[in-house]
């Protein structure tokens, strides 16, 4: 079993964002051994601060226009489901594939920028153990 809680606090990479914003988030999973592979559903709640959502997701009054209202989002929080499948190709190595879905809180979902609710991820990786 396996669970945790991450947490990053600073400034976002992608973020043109001056201050500071923090990002916790709480995932939860079970691995399951089956030969070399060890597949890993999970669960996961991430909270984004006021200043991370109205900069992804508001709409500022410059850029407002009559089919995209002002928006400015306050604090919320997102939902993960997902699964991750590892390979052990050897002893250091392994390949490991992800797949998932966030489901938005309303702070996001309702942003008029938003098309949708939810969004799916896919992910690879090379894993190298030290």
């Amino acid at each position: 079993m396996r669970g945790g809680a991450s947490w990053t606090s600073g400034p976002r990479p992608t973020s043109a964002v001056g201050t500071t914003a923090t990002l916790p988030g709480w995932p939860y999973g079970y691995p399951l051994a089956l030969g070399r592979w060890e597949v890993e559903p999970g669960v996961g709640v991430e909270w984004r601060s006021a200043e991370i959502n109205r900069y992804h997701f508001g709409v500022s009054a410059a850029d407002a226009l009559p089919t995209r209202p002002l928006y400015r989002p306050d604090a919320g929080v997102s939902f993960e489901f997902g699964v991750a499948a590892t390979y052990s190709f050897a002893e250091r190595h392994s390949l490991q594939l992800t797949a998932g879905i966030e489901s938005f809180g309303n702070e996001v979902a309702d942003s008029p920028i938003v098309e949708r609710s939810s969004r799916g991820k896919i992910g690879i990786g090379y894993l190298y153990r030290f």
